[in-house]
């Protein structure tokens, strides 16, 4: 990641640094890269997750479960429920919540292993969490057991 002010951490163009985390969790603005190659390569992992999805292809916690679970098949009318019900089903935590500054810590890394373009993630989600991380709308996330499903 870049550093282009004090205030703004650019993802999606460099290494995410330690320095970017923290400036994050004290504050600093997110803005995604908005260079052709970026775009592209995100275009890429949607095109390529919805040519699998189309072909039927098996793909992790996508179209299977999660852990044990990787081997039962999730029909393609129900693939779109998936992270919903596994939200539901394993979205539980226990003890204190991580910090606000934490959590922003979180969103960050999060926003950076997104927009590596492999997860096949869009344009749409991306802008979302930096929208989050710029306008402070921050989750409450339990220290213990969380399984967050993005």
């Amino acid at each position: 990641m870049t550093t282009q002010n004090n205030n703004i951490i650019k993802f999606g163009a460099q290494r995410l640094t330690v320095e970017d985390v923290v400036a994050i969790a004290h504050g600093a603005d997110a803005e995604l890269n908005n260079s052709p190659d970026f775009t592209a390569k995100i275009d890429r992992g949607v095109a390529f997750l919805e040519r699998l999805l189309k072909e039927e292809g098996v793909i992790y916690g996508v179209t299977t479960g999660y852990g044990d679970s990787c081997t039962v098949a999730i029909p393609p009318n129900l693939v779109d429920e998936l992270p919903l019900h596994l939200t539901r089903f394993h979205g539980c935590g226990l003890g204190d919540v991580l910090s606000h500054e934490q959590a922003r810590a979180v969103l960050a890394t999060r926003l950076c292993s997104l927009a590596q373009g492999v997860s096949g993630v869009t344009h749409d989600l991306l802008n979302q969490i930096v929208t989050l991380i710029n306008q402070d709308i921050i989750p409450r996330i339990p220290q213990e057991f969380c399984r967050c499903q993005w």
